[in-house]
């Protein structure tokens, strides 16, 4: 590997029923100050076409039962992308937590291999949307219908998406990776931050380094978007939350990462861990008064742009 290369990573969890023009707009503006951007929410055909930028290449599956719901996008100048694949991640159906129906799509974890243009490093990027609903304070949310089955399908999530991170690895010999989630788990709760090391197990860190004192989608100071790394460095303090957008519920987050050979060893997150009650439990979605009021909030308490 010729030279160390980093790179800016910008993740954003949609929300299917925002505009795509909304997204657009958004996709611009993370395109201005990034190299790889990853989304889940995606599974619209007028959404995707967003990611189709000049110079930007892009992954993102035909429909199939929610296979398209996740997308990787790469600036083409700094990543070539020789492989790409989706994985299904569950065979389970559990209950959607809205509607009490059984949910007629299943959960896949979206792969690409991207090649650095200038040093040859090579970096595994996959990224998913696990189920909801399942986050309390102290542990597992047991309140809900169908817990049992969600919960189920999760587990067999997580377990299906690291055997199939380290079946990919071995292949491809990839010098870094980054595992993405909109986990649906508040990551500032100790207990989700052990069940995911437990899972993934020592060799991948969280880049939430500092969580900030307000959160990333529903439940007010819930962080629920983040990466696990592996081979990578994070810069300038790790993870770093940036405002709200118009084409999400979600807010972004953006990280400056470098390839670093060796085992990298996790530390605990400092900042806000405080975990408040989930506000009414109908899963990741804010309504309009929410976001209203979030981003007064947010943008109160400092959130960073760019």
């Amino acid at each position: 590997m010729a030279g160390t290369p980093e790179f800016r990573h910008i993740h954003c969890s949609s929300r299917n029923d925002r505009s795509a023009a909304d997204l657009e707009a958004d996709v611009d503006h993370w395109m201005q100050g990034s190299s790889i951007i990853t989304m889940t929410e995606v599974a619209n055909d007028n959404h995707a076409a967003k990611l189709r930028e000049k110079g930007w290449g892009y992954w993102n599956a035909k429909k199939n039962h929610g296979q398209d719901d996740a997308a990787i996008a790469w600036r083409k100048d700094t990543w070539y992308n020789p492989w790409h694949a989706t994985r299904k991640l569950t065979t389970r159906q559990y209950r959607d937590v809205d509607t009490g129906q059984l949910t007629s799509d299943y959960v896949h974890a979206c792969g690409a291999v991207l090649k650095h243009t200038k040093t040859g490093s090579k970096l595994l990027v996959t990224v998913a949307r696990l189920p909801d609903g399942l986050s309390a304070a102290s542990g597992w949310n047991e309140l809900e219908a169908g817990w049992r089955a969600r919960k189920a399908a999760y587990m067999e999530c997580n377990i299906t998406w690291a055997a199939w991170t380290e079946q990919v690895q071995r292949e491809n010999h990839c010098d870094g990776i980054i595992v993405v989630g909109d986990w649906n788990l508040d990551l500032k709760a100790d207990w989700v931050r052990a069940y995911l090391g437990e899972v993934w197990g020592p060799k991948y860190h969280l880049t939430w380094k500092h969580f900030p004192t307000f959160g990333s989608g529903l439940g007010g100071n819930r962080i629920i978007d983040g990466t696990l790394a592996r081979h990578l460095d994070t810069l300038e303090g790790g993870a770093i939350l940036m405002d709200k957008v118009r084409s999400s519920d979600h807010r972004p987050y953006k990280e400056q990462l470098i390839f670093k050979p060796g085992e990298i060893q996790e530390e605990d997150v400092t900042g806000d861990r405080y975990v408040g009650e989930i506000w009414w439990g109908f899963g990741d979605y804010e309504d309009d008064e929410i976001y209203t009021i979030e981003k007064f909030v947010a943008g109160a308490a400092g959130g960073e742009t760019l």
